[in-house]
């Protein structure tokens, strides 16, 4: 399931910009069908500084019958092909919920943060949801 889900969600920005819905998710245990990112887009994050850090935005929704938690990974590459990543953590996301969420920074392997406009490709590259155990 995740390798369905990393190669469907090859060009989010063209997938966003396209209306596109988002993918069902699988889980560690199984799928759990009705659970959905979006991708909604990106979102700088100015800080005083000349290159506002960017984050991935997005919209998750829970058709299931489960509360979940979801965890979401990007990847973002620059022109010099340079890559950065990013993560979310949506905890219990109710049944019948929909809910926005930004990802943290896009950060490169030396730990630079990376600007909106810097980036030129982003991808998810895993999305997993999970049911939550505590009552």
């Amino acid at each position: 399931m995740r390798a369905e889900l990393a190669r469907g969600c090859a060009a989010l920005v063209a997938l966003a910009a396209a209306g596109v819905p988002g993918l069902a998710l699988g889980t560690h245990g199984g799928p759990i069908d009705g659970v959905v990112v979006d991708f909604v887009g990106l979102q700088p994050s100015e800080d005083g500084t000349a290159s506002p850090a960017c984050a991935a935005g997005g919209l998750v929704h829970n058709a299931s019958s489960r509360v979940v938690t979801v965890r979401v990974y990007y990847r973002g590459v620059d022109a010099a092909g340079r890559m950065a990543t990013a993560f979310a953590r949506i905890v219990r996301v109710a049944p019948g919920e929909s809910r926005p969420f930004a990802s943290t920074h896009f950060v490169g392997d030396g730990g630079q943060e990376f600007g909106c406009v810097t980036l030129r490709k982003v991808e998810m590259v895993d999305a997993v949801a999970d049911p939550d155990l505590d009552p």
